[in-house]
């Protein structure tokens, strides 16, 4: 078997592929490692991750290719957490928030543990919104990166009125210009908010053409956000945004705020579909049984899957997971608290 794992580019799984996992049957092996920092003792993590390999009864083939890639590709030491996917002749890793170090194996693999993560956005657009100067990044797991603006796009407000350095010194020095005391402005102030939304209409256009259907983070000051997001017509736009300023905002931070946001958009959207389940409750449609669930996901008729905390039944719920996704239908992670108590599961039954 030949494997080539760069683990510095490990993609999160998405949810497509996620539901390609979720269709293999037979001996499948699921291999999670946390994430662990530089000096970690990698010798000792990979010997116990050998000693659970060989306590599952997993065969000496397999076993051995598996430890093969830990050691070859440094899976055992520092970097983020992983998760590897082994079944036959082939193993897929991806990144993932792992909390301890599990092996499992099944006859088909363990997602649990990348239900969150596969409903997240892991790749999107970050607009930097400001008067002075617009700014375009892209963030793809985790790594955020400058781009160029649309070609002729105005970058600044200056520039979409068509006014140069010189014409802004003259308002700023001319009688009520910036350093003098103005009265009744009230109707410049509408024209600037006027212009500034035409902007921002002509700004939605030109990155609407670059991102197509790709998500796009808004990032600046309340007020401006606000203003945008009436002008935007063609943007698929976070509900959230990130509420600074973007001039001089180290990348990492933009990064790791951006994750946020992502986290919370997965996290709001799986509490609706929640609450959209709940509402079908009098109707005889909501199934809370883990059993019941489990057969109702064989049987093809759970439409959308609400899973909390499974500890206890973790290889049940597991089982329902992909029986859900095999047949088309949709599954949300939640913490355990927004789930009934003593439920594991929450199902919309399609009949």
């Amino acid at each position: 078997m030949t494997i080539k794992i760069n683990t510095k580019n490990l993609a999160y799984l998405d949810a497509e592929g996620l539901r390609s996992l979720a269709l293999q049957r037979g001996e499948c092996l699921t291999v999670l490692l946390p994430a662990t920092h530089p000096g970690a003792p990698e010798k000792d993590k990979l010997a116990t991750l050998k000693s659970m390999l060989r306590g599952q009864g997993i065969g000496l083939e397999m076993s051995r290719q598996m430890e093969a890639v830990l050691e070859e590709e440094g899976l055992g030491g520092g970097g983020p957490g992983v998760v590897l996917f082994g079944r036959g002749n082939s193993v897929v890793a991806h990144q993932a928030k792992v909390a301890e170090a599990k092996v499992v194996a099944s006859d088909r693999f363990f997602l649990l543990p990348v239900l969150e993560s596969a409903r997240m956005a892991h790749r999107f657009m970050i607009l930097g919104l400001s008067k002075k100067v617009l700014r375009l990044l892209q963030f793809e797991d985790g790594v955020c990166k400058s781009l160029d603006l649309p070609s002729g796009m105005p970058w600044s407000l200056v520039e979409s009125r068509g006014e140069g350095t010189s014409d802004m010194k003259m308002k700023n020095h001319a009688p009520g210009g910036a350093g003098s005391i103005r009265f009744g402005t009230s109707a410049a102030d509408e024209d600037e908010e006027r212009h500034l939304e035409n902007w921002f209409g002509e700004v939605d256009d030109g990155i609407a053409r670059v991102t197509g259907n790709e998500l796009v983070l808004l990032m600046g000051l309340a007020d401006e956000v606000a203003t945008f997001r009436r002008a935007s017509k063609r943007c698929r736009l976070f509900e959230d945004h990130i509420a600074h300023g973007i001039n001089d905002f180290p990348l990492g931070e933009i990064a790791q705020l951006a994750g946020e946001c992502a986290q919370e958009r997965q996290a709001t959207e799986a509490r609706k579909a929640l609450d959209r389940i709940r509402e079908w409750k009098d109707r005889g449609m909501v199934a809370t049984d883990s059993e019941d669930v489990n057969q109702a996901a064989i049987e093809g008729r759970v439409q959308v899957l609400c899973v909390g905390d499974a500890a206890g039944e973790e290889e049940l719920v597991n089982a329902t997971v992909a029986e859900t996704l095999c047949h088309g239908g949709d599954v949300f992670a939640l913490s355990g608290e927004a789930m009934s108590p003593g439920c594991p599961v929450t199902a919309l039954l399609r009949y």
